[in-house]
C-alpha cells in the first residue's frame, strides 16, 4: 500500500528553476500497489472532476523537482519502474501536464529515446549481474572441489595412519608372542634341567646305598664266622680271634 499525491492544475517552468505553477493536490491513500495502473490513475483524475487528455509524470523520491527527475508514466514499464522506486514514506508525487500536440510528439519523441536507453542499460546491467552470477557460482564449484579435494586428501592420510597404527599394533602382538614363546622355552629348558639334576643326584643316592649296603653285608659276613671261643670247646685262638676247628 501506498499514497498517491496528484499534483494538478498547473504546468511546469524551468526558470528561474524548475517548479509546478499550481499548489492544488490531492491524496489516494491506501492504494494497492500490485494493482495500481493506467486504469487506476484515469479514476482517480475521473474524481477530482479532471477532463483529460494530460500528460503524466512522476517524481524520482527524494529529489528535487527538475528535468531529471520527472518520468514519464505512460507505458506499465513505467508503473513498474516507478513502483520499484517506491520511497521510505510511502508517499508517491505525480504530476499532470495540459496536453499539446507539439509537446506531447517532442516529449514522445524524448520517452521512447529515454525507454531505449533505459533499456540497454538494463541490459547492460542485467549483463554484468549474469557475469556476477556466474562468476559467484564458478567460485561456489571451485571451493566445493577445494573442500571435497581437502577431504580426500584428509581421508587418505587417515587410512594411512590406520594402516600404520595396525601395522604397529601387529608387531607389537607378534614381538609379545614372541616373547611369550622364549619364555615357555626357557622354563621347559629349566625343568628338564631341574628334572635331569634330580634324577642324577637320586641316582647318585641310590649308588651310594647300595655301596653302604654292601659294605654293611661284607662287614656282616665276617663276623658271623667269628664265635666266642669260651663257649665252644672246639674253637681255637689264633692272634686273638677265635677259630672253629
Amino acid at each position: 500500500m501506498f499514497t498517491c499525491v496528484i499534483h494538478y492544475g498547473g504546468d511546469f517552468v524551468l526558470s528561474p528553476r524548475m517548479k509546478y505553477t499550481s499548489k492544488s493536490e490531492a491524496y489516494f491513500g491506501f492504494v494497492d500497489a500490485s494493482r495500481f495502473s493506467t486504469f487506476s490513475l484515469c479514476n482517480m483524475v475521473q474524481n477530482l472532476g479532471l477532463v483529460p487528455p494530460f500528460v503524466v509524470y512522476w517524481r524520482v523520491p527524494e529529489a528535487a523537482l527538475s528535468t531529471a527527475s520527472i518520468r514519464p508514466l505512460k507505458t506499465d514499464h513505467d508503473y513498474i519502474t516507478m513502483l520499484n522506486n517506491m520511497p521510505s514514506n510511502r508517499y508517491m508525487h505525480i504530476y499532470l501536464k495540459p496536453f499539446e500536440k507539439e509537446v506531447h510528439e517532442e516529449e514522445e519523441e524524448e520517452h521512447v529515446a529515454q525507454e531505449e536507453e533505459n533499456h540497454e542499460n538494463e541490459e547492460e546491467k542485467d549483463h554484468g549481474i549474469d557475469e556476477e552470477y556466474y562468476a559467484a557460482a564458478e567460485e561456489h564449484v571451485h571451493h566445493a572441489e577445494e573442500v571435497v579435494a581437502e577431504e580426500e586428501q584428509n581421508q587418505d592420510a587417515e587410512e594411512e595412519q590406520n594402516n600404520t597404527t595396525a601395522e604397529e599394533e601387529n608387531i607389537i602382538i607378534e614381538e609379545e608372542e614372541y616373547v611369550v614363546v622364549a619364555e615357555e622355552e626357557s622354563d621347559a629348558e629349566e625343568e628338564d634341567i631341574i628334572v635331569e639334576e634330580k634324577e642324577s643326584a637320586t641316582e647318585e643316592e641310590e649308588d651310594y646305598v647300595v655301596e653302604e649296603e654292601e659294605s654293611a653285608d661284607e662287614s656282616f659276613d665276617v663276623s658271623d664266622n667269628e664265635y666266642d671261643c669260651g663257649r665252644d670247646e672246639g674253637c681255637k685262638q689264633k692272634d686273638g680271634i677265635g677259630i672253629r676247628v
